[in-house]
């Protein structure tokens, strides 16, 4: 017996629609939709559609948002007659350095939580849930200028009986000093990446925006936005949706297996000093610690050359 774990209470129909670049009217991939005030939201499809259940309680107004456009907040009232959404691109200041050989081997290193250690326990890992983004702060550990070349995240695969790869998007932030948690954005558009539900490690190329690593060290960002299930077909991911369970069978309701939708993230010992290197936000933004141990941090890291 196989279910789907979808709170439906209070759900009688859907609104459906598609999110346009204000300025060239082309699909807005992956942005996100959100019901203020509530945990319901959901990601647009690659092609910028979505299908979001009408919400269950009381709701006065819809945010809809991406990395790189203005966010649109409508009322309710307005978002229901709206078959189209625009949103305005706006532009991210890139602190950007240019790298010169100068006749020399460029030089690269990998800072944060991603190199595998000699003995790895497969037990520290988390599969978030579908609206959550993950985030770790990673030191700065130079002192000379250098540019983030790639960015890693270590994944404890499991076996997966509906999934076929989930899609990933990274996001990177600056450290804010004094909440000491991730501030503005730093790359202008997200980045996306494809991960085998069995693979050991998403691998992100930020090289092409020479982005320089911030003196007071920067945060890597992650959320699942949808997966390829073993039929080929796409899924966006949405809010109180958990994946596929499978019961024993008894006569009481036990889960026998669990088939999640977001990739189970590796954990490890932090090395800086703040009181939560690890923290996660759902559709609202809001930061929040991760993990009840405050040392443990999530194995991501990246390559910075000079």
């Amino acid at each position: 017996m196989v279910l789907t774990f979808l709170d439906i209470t209070g759900y009688c129909q859907e609104k459906c629609g598609v999110i346009l670049d204000a300025s060239t009217y082309q699909p807005i991939p992956y942005a996100t939709i959100h019901y203020r005030a509530t945990p319901q939201g959901m990601y647009a499809s690659d092609k910028g559609t979505f299908c979001l259940a009408r919400p269950a309680g009381k709701v006065d107004s819809v945010l809809i948002s991406t990395l790189g456009y203005a966010p649109s907040t409508l009322a309710l009232s307005d978002f229901l007659k709206k078959d189209t959404i625009y949103l305005k691109a706006v532009a991210i200041p890139l602190r950007e350095v240019v790298v010169r050989s100068d006749n020399r081997t460029l030089q690269s290193r990998l800072i944060g939580y991603s190199k595998k250690p000699l003995l790895e326990l497969q037990s520290l890992g988390f599969a978030h849930n579908s609206n959550a983004t993950l985030a770790t702060y990673i030191p700065n550990e130079l002192r000379q200028t250098s540019v983030i070349n790639r960015v890693y995240c270590r994944l404890t695969p499991k076996k997966n009986d509906l999934v076929k790869s989930f899609r990933v998007a990274l996001r990177l932030y600056s450290h804010d000093r004094v909440k000491q948690l991730p501030g503005q954005d730093l790359l202008p558009e997200l980045v996306i990446a494809d991960v085998p539900f069995d693979g050991k490690e998403i691998e992100f190329d930020v090289a092409n925006f020479g982005l320089a690593v911030p003196a007071d060290g920067f945060w890597i960002g992650v959320s699942c936005v949808g997966y390829t299930d073993k039929q080929g077909h796409y899924k966006q991911n949405q809010d109180r949706e958990f994946g596929k369970f499978t019961l024993k069978g008894t006569k009481r309701l036990k889960i026998n297996t669990v088939e999640h939708i977001a990739p189970m993230y590796n954990f490890t010992k932090a090395t800086d000093a703040l009181l939560h290197s690890s923290v996660s936000s759902n559709w609202s933004g809001k930061w929040l610690p991760r993990t009840e141990r405050p040392n443990m941090a999530f194995c991501f890291g990246a390559e910075v050359v000079w």
